[in-house]
Order: C-alpha cells, then sequence, then structure tokens
C-alpha cells in the first residue's frame, strides 16, 4: 500500500469453501496459464486484495464505531 493511512494487517477469517474456490476460479478464468501450465497469480493476495476493497468501500470503520458489533468482549 502506497497509503501512509493504511496498515496491512495479517488475520484469519472464516469464508466458505465455495467463496475460496470461487476466487480461484475466477483467477484462472482471468489469469491463463503460461506455457508450462503454471498459473502466476496467488489466490490468497488476490483474496486479500478483495476483501480489502470491501471493506473500505463498505463503509468498515463506521462499523467499528458500534458497540454491539463487538460479541466477542
Amino acid at each position: 500500500m502506497n497509503n501512509p493511512e493504511v496498515l496491512s494487517v495479517c488475520v484469519n477469517i472464516d469464508i466458505a469453501t465455495s467463496s475460496l474456490q470461487t476466487v480461484v476460479q475466477q483467477c484462472k478464468k482471468i489469469v491463463k496459464p503460461d506455457k508450462n501450465g503454471i498459473y502466476q497469480v496467488d489466490p490468497a493476495d488476490v483474496l486479500s486484495a478483495l476483501v480489502s476493497r470491501f471493506l473500505s468501500e463498505k463503509h468498515f470503520d463506521q462499523y467499528l464505531e458500534n458497540e454491539k458489533n463487538y460479541p466477542i468482549l
């Protein structure tokens, strides 16, 4: 990230198996294999970018401000 106001944070998230399968399928559809049949894309990096964009576009900061969204505490 080039934005000094944004940090990269490594976290574990739970997603449906089908969601990860969709990411892999879309990666394979968009990035064709090289001459050796290898896809030069990491689905984990793509998923990270997708989740980051989703959180930004869906106003995650506002979600965080509501104490009711902290049921684990």
